[in-house]
């Protein structure tokens, strides 16, 4: 039995079927976290849940946290708390007006597993 390699995202508009893209941002090898589906021209960018703030020195990013973009906020919180993808960090980032949430991305969760075994291949 082959395991489900898409998520349920829920947000104002409906609801989409997604997988994670993980990679790093190549200015400071941040975590990076995409959202993809597939549409009837093939697999694409549906969003990025994670942004690429300047980060202190003084205070570096672990490997596994990043700051989560604030155009759809509260839909990626909420669902990275219902697949148990990470914890929610009292942390916040900020850049010019803006503020953004900083999660903790859980590696040994279910879905992250599957993530990252399906971008190993």
């Amino acid at each position: 039995m082959s395991e489900k390699k898409t998520l349920e995202f829920d947000w104002q508009f409906g609801q989409e079927d997604v997988s994670l893209r993980v990679a790093s941002y190549m200015n400071n090898n941040s975590l990076y976290v995409g959202l993809i589906c597939r549409t009837e021209y093939g697999l694409e960018l549906f969003g990025d849940m994670t942004v690429n703030l300047p980060v202190s020195d003084m205070v570096p990013l672990k490997s596994n946290e990043a700051y989560i973009n604030g155009d759809m906020s509260e839909s990626l919180l909420a669902f990275i708390q219902k697949n148990k993808l990470g914890t929610v960090l009292p942390e916040v980032g900020y850049s010019g007006y803006g503020q953004y949430a900083k999660v903790a991305l859980a590696a040994e969760s279910r879905a992250c597993r599957i993530v990252l075994r399906t971008m190993a291949r």
